[in-house]
């Protein structure tokens, strides 16, 4: 975005292949539960909650492994 126009920096290659990865992973899964496989369609407090989990563990992830 517009910090990368005013100062280029290079991302680290592991860095993207692992964040790219859990990502297209996380936004299949959200994908299934909004379109209804398996269900109705709709994302619950549970499947939201499931949705949060996940993207904070990924988070604290980085946090204590970060390259």
């Amino acid at each position: 975005g517009i910090p990368g126009l005013i100062m280029p920096f290079k991302i680290p290659s592991e860095a993207l292949t692992r964040d790219f990865s859990v990502m297209f992973i996380l936004t299949i899964v959200f994908f299934m539960m909004s379109y209804g496989f398996g269900g109705n369609g709709r994302i619950t407090r549970i499947k939201g909650a499931a949705l949060v989990a996940s993207f904070a563990a990924y988070m604290l992830y980085l946090g204590l492994y970060s390259i």
